[in-house]
């Protein structure tokens, strides 16, 4: 870890922390998260390049270099692609980001990084590959990445969308997707028009319904969103997505006790079984966890014993590694 601490919060702040002859990952995540707004694309890839020098430089248990090692990925990718000025430009910075996680799996000292960049890389090269088709369906698979949290350019998503709509007006794919870009960018009263009008194609669109549900949660109208969450999990009890944004919107609107009933209410919309009932559980732990409640998600995953199935295995292992993670950089975040 570094030797000493650095708040950072502005481009000379980045630069202090660069400068420094020892930093710490968690400095260098603090480095990117200042930059995020930023325009200075040349300091980005500063930082971006030090952090996989840092990330895979170190030698650390699975349950701690998988998470930074995603993170890396992360901070590559979208610190290249912000660079990118339209769709057209996109190929070329998802060129420069890979070269870069390439580079990192090849210099690496932890088996496990290429395992995770060469991930990273996948979800790229799908990226290029749909951009360099121009069917709306291609552009509305484009678009859907270009929100993903790995590339993190809902204005490049919003862009693709619009080109699919040129072509077919009336795509609830390319609308859903549109919608769902103008809620990334906190435009909700914008989401919720153009999220209304594909709607009124298909009413009940299973992934259409949860974008709609946000952008409604965006300008206040909680107990709007909740019902049409309500709705979907009255068709499909076993959303997946549905059962977090229900369980979010009780969490982000301080509704706690409704959040307590609603994890009860939820393990009656399908068959009762121990393991579906864990399923739900463990749902809940993850909304808390994106949530940065780490001390509810800990006290929830007490109660949750001998997880059943192997879905639940893999996603009970995932939050015990993420609890692990967030526990060990606790107890190192101020030590040499």
């Amino acid at each position: 870890m570094s030797d000493q601490f650095i708040s950072v919060e502005s481009e000379q702040d980045v630069k202090s922390v660069l400068s420094l002859e020892r930093v710490s990952f968690e400095q260098m995540v603090a480095c990117d998260r200042a930059l995020r707004k930023s325009k200075n694309f040349d300091l980005r890839d500063l930082v971006a390049r030090r952090t996989v020098q840092l990330v895979t430089s170190q030698s650390r248990p699975a349950h701690r270099a998988r998470p930074d090692l995603e993170q890396a990925a992360r901070i590559v990718a979208t610190s290249a692609i912000a660079r990118a000025k339209n769709l057209a430009d996109v190929p070329a910075r998802v060129h420069e980001a890979r070269q870069l996680l390439d580079q990192g799996s090849k210099n690496s000292t932890i088996k496990l990084t290429t395992e995770v960049f060469s991930s990273a890389e996948k979800k790229l090269a799908e990226l290029t590959l749909y951009l360099s088709d121009s069917s709306p369906r291609s552009l509305v698979s484009a678009g859907s990445l270009l929100r993903d949290e790995l590339i993190e350019r809902p204005d490049l998503a919003m862009e693709a969308a619009d080109i699919a709509l040129l072509t077919e007006p009336q795509n609830v794919a390319a609308l859903n997707v549109k919608g769902s870009a103008l809620s990334d960018l906190e435009l909700f009263e914008d989401a919720v028009i153009v999220l209304d009008s594909a709607l009124a194609l298909q009413p009940r669109n299973r992934f259409v319904l949860p974008a709609y549900s946000r952008a409604l949660e965006g300008i206040g109208r909680v107990d709007d969103a909740i019902e049409v969450v309500e709705l979907v999990l009255e068709m499909w009890p076993n959303d997946e997505a549905a059962i977090k944004r229900l369980l979010t919107l009780y969490k982000n609107s301080r509704q706690y006790e409704e959040f307590e009933i609603a994890l009860e209410s939820l393990k009656f919309l399908g068959p009762r079984e121990p393991k579906r009932d864990q399923w739900v559980e463990l749902l809940a732990v993850e909304v808390l966890l994106e949530a940065k409640d780490f001390d509810g998600a800990a006290k929830t995953m007490k109660g949750i014993h001998s997880p059943e199935g192997s879905n639940n295995k893999k996603l009970f292992d995932k939050i015990q590694k993420t609890l692990k993670a967030h526990r060990a950089g606790q107890n190192q975040l101020w030590s040499d």
